[in-house]
Order: C-alpha cells, then structure tokens, then sequence
C-alpha cells in the first residue's frame, strides 16, 4: 500500500498507575474523590511510525534526575508527545478515544500545556464495525485471532503494585511496564493493517489524504487509483457507484450520487 505508506500514521499507547484510597468495603463500592489520596498518572507512553521498525518510549527513566517517584511524570510525558502527535497525519490506539487520548488531553489541560488536535482512529472501534469476532476485542485477542504474532510479558496487578508503592523492586517493574507498552504498539500496528482494508466504519480517506485528484475515484483505504467499477450501492434513497481497489482489495463507494434514468 504505497501511497498510505507516505502518510505520517502514528500508533501509540499509554499505561498508567491506579489511584490509590482508602476504603472499607470490597465490594459493589462508590469511591468518591475525597478518598483518593494518589490519583493515577501516565506512567509510560510508547509511540511508533506505521511501518517504521523504531519504537519510542517516554517514561519517567528517561528524565535526567528522575527522584523515584513514578506519579510526578504525566505532564512530562504529555509534553515530550505533544511535538510528535503534531506531526501525525492522522492517530491509532486502541480504545483511544475513551482512554489513551482522553488521558492525554486531560493531563494535557492539568499540566498548562497548550492545546492540540488530532485525527484519531481507534482500532477497538474498528474491530467493532467490522465483524463479530469470536474472542471478543482486546487487542491480545484481536491479534490472536487474526494470526498477529506477538510475546509479551504477563503484567499482573503485584506489578502496579511494586510500581505504586515504590517497592525495592519498582525499576524493574518499571522497565518491564515499558516494555510491555512498546510490545503493545507493535501489535496495535498489525492489528490495525489486518482490519483497514475490511472495516466499513468513517475512516480517514487516505486517497484525499494523499493529494489524490478529485476527478479521479481512488480507494479510500490505500489511496491507490489502481480500481475497478464493482456494482452499486444504495445508501437511503441514493445510489452510488462502487468500486474494488486492486491493491488493497477494499471496496470503496463514489461520493457523489449516481443520476439514474427514469
């Protein structure tokens, strides 16, 4: 897919430590703000270029002088990914836009960083919109099912735990919370190329994207021309041409409404 591959597409994840409170119940519980005496932050954020091999990781041990103290870093790792998110043509997380990007916009806010937009594309909504698979729609399932290898460490919650109470073992577990977000990001990009070609949900269109002429149909999916005519499709009371992309295989539909004979 040569012309979605010129697009700057960013995969990128976050993890983040729990909040910790006090209570006296275990079960069926409303915990309200007054008992929270350590809200959660961003512990790590990993971030990848679509088809580049490089991932990248901002984490509290990256910061010259770093005290220890893993719950002092969300506006530093909000700060340092600000530049880059810039950048990106458009964004892909997994259930980003009720997690990864809504933390990072509200830690952005919190910290008085300045403000900032993206084109997001969440691939726990594109699972969604494309079919009913048998494991559910975790990432890991996701992966296993379509066939994406992928060996990541286990992360239980003893391992939150050593981070948040600043266990003698907290670096450890910290470099293994990195890890295991960097190993996230590199299935998220296998995942989402298995499913963007066959997801019928409104996506970025990476032929307009992609400078394509607009007197020319093009695949809204990898932006090649390279298409042919492929039957009709009737949306409402209207019908539109639609097309089968050659390279890809997606199935894109014309934007304008065909003029039939009465």
């Amino acid at each position: 897919m040569k012309y979605i591959d010129s697009l700057n597409i960013l995969l990128w994840d976050i993890e983040t430590l729990p909040h910790l409170g006090a209570h006296w119940g275990m079960w069926k519980q409303n915990i309200s703000g007054g008992q929270i005496f350590q809200q959660s932050e961003m512990l790590c954020l990993s971030y990848k270029w679509l088809n580049s091999t490089k991932v990248h990781s901002i984490n509290p041990m990256t910061q010259k002088g770093f005290t220890k103290d893993p719950y002092a870093f969300s506006g530093y790792i909000a700060e340092k990914f600000l530049p880059v998110i810039e950048e990106a043509d458009f964004t892909v997380a997994h259930n980003g836009d009720k997690f990864d990007y809504a933390k990072l916009k509200a830690y952005t806010v919190m910290n008085g960083l300045p403000p900032f937009r993206a084109r997001k594309v969440d691939t726990l909504k594109m699972a969604k919109a494309t079919g009913m698979f048998p494991k559910g729609n975790r990432l890991d399932n996701l992966a296993e099912v379509l066939g994406v290898p992928f060996n990541k460490s286990p992360m239980g919650m003893g391992d939150w735990m050593d981070i948040a109470l600043r266990r003698p073992n907290m670096l450890p577990k910290m470099a293994k919370m990195c890890d295991y977000c960097d190993q996230d990001v590199r299935v998220l990009e296998a995942v989402f190329l298995k499913l963007w070609p066959h997801c019928e949900a409104i996506l970025p269109n990476v032929h307009t994207l992609t400078g394509g002429r607009k007197d020319i149909p093009g695949c809204d999916r990898c932006g090649s021309e390279n298409i042919v005519k492929n039957g009709t499709y009737i949306k409402n009371v209207l019908v539109y041409q639609r097309y089968k992309c050659n390279d890809c295989g997606a199935q894109p539909i014309g934007r304008k409404a065909l003029k039939l004979e009465v």
